[in-house]
């Protein structure tokens, strides 16, 4: 049991959008239902949880040699026999979630788009087949960056389709979660900048100046926030959400104090920037929140 928990929590590991919080499902839900169904939500939840769990669990799966050289815990190191039972696990995953979108989902374009999915995130960590003889696409960030723009807006339709069909709505909210996204991704490889090195990748931590990530990711974070007013205008989501908009208050801080301390990363920042995350994450809630009636 101890082991299963320890699983678990690896499976959660990083916290997203997705999975282990339910923000996306909920916004997509809130967006796409004209009745509240909620074993729509539930199968929306299942299929957010069960793949995101499945590409946490994949990309720890193969990253054991790289927490092995950044001194990381992972459960994978010590057990041999997990880690075998994993390895098989993972395609068995992989699979079941496409039989549930195959058998959930009201547009048959996503029985086209979510294998688009399954390649990317697999080929994102593998090092057992395709990584055996090309780089992980995880290792550059000219791949890693093309995995995020095509999984995120594609695999946001896809759990949209098990509610609705395909509609302007999707698209323009595949869009908003996808600068949501790449937000996250231009600063998730600062804090594993020294190992990347050692490991020899080329990710954007390692290409990049701190300095310009943190720019560039705020780019991103206000195109989000901006991008709910002519979603608004059109009456894609509720005139209500743009209330939603004040919470870019709370990057314009950041970015405030980012400025004021030279770009450079110190105790200050800490609070500001884990606030930042923290409205940013609050916001599709909200989003979804204020669209649920």
């Amino acid at each position: 049991m101890q082991t299963i928990k320890k699983l678990i929590l690896l499976s959660a590991t990083p916290i997203t959008v997705f999975y282990p919080l339910p923000a996306v499902p909920f916004l997509i839900f809130s967006l796409s239902q004209s009745q509240l169904d909620l074993f729509i939500f539930l199968k929306i939840v299942v299929i957010s949880f069960l793949f995101s769990a499945t590409i946490n669990l994949w990309n720890h799966l193969n990253d054991v040699l790289e927490d092995s050289i950044a001194r990381k815990d992972n459960l994978f190191l010590t057990d041999r026999n997990l880690r075998n039972f994993v390895a098989v696990l993972i395609p068995v995953f992989y699979v079941f979630s496409f039989i549930l979108i195959y058998n959930w989902v009201v547009d048959p374009l996503s029985i086209f788009l979510f294998p688009i999915v399954i390649f990317f995130t697999w080929a994102y960590s593998d090092t057992f087949l395709l990584g055996r003889y090309f780089r992980r696409f995880k290792e550059d960030y000219k791949t890693e960056v093309l995995t995020y723009v095509i999984s995120y807006p594609l695999f946001s339709i896809t759990l949209w389709t098990l509610s609705s069909k395909i509609n302007t709505t999707a698209i323009m909210v595949s869009v908003l979660l996808t600068l949501f996204g790449l937000w996250g991704v231009t600063l998730k490889d600062i804090k594993d900048l020294t190992s990347d090195k050692l490991a020899g990748y080329n990710t954007l931590a390692v290409r990049f100046q701190p300095k310009t990530l943190l720019k560039i990711s705020f780019l991103f974070i206000f195109l989000y926030y901006i991008l709910l007013l002519p979603m608004s205008i059109q009456g894609l989501i509720k005139s209500a959400s743009l209330i939603i908009i004040i919470m870019i208050l709370f990057p314009i801080y950041t970015l405030h104090k980012l400025i004021k301390e030279n770009w450079s990363f110190n105790e200050n920042l800490i609070r500001p920037l884990n606030l930042m995350a923290s409205s940013n994450v609050i916001s599709i809630f909200l989003i979804g929140l204020v669209n649920l009636f």
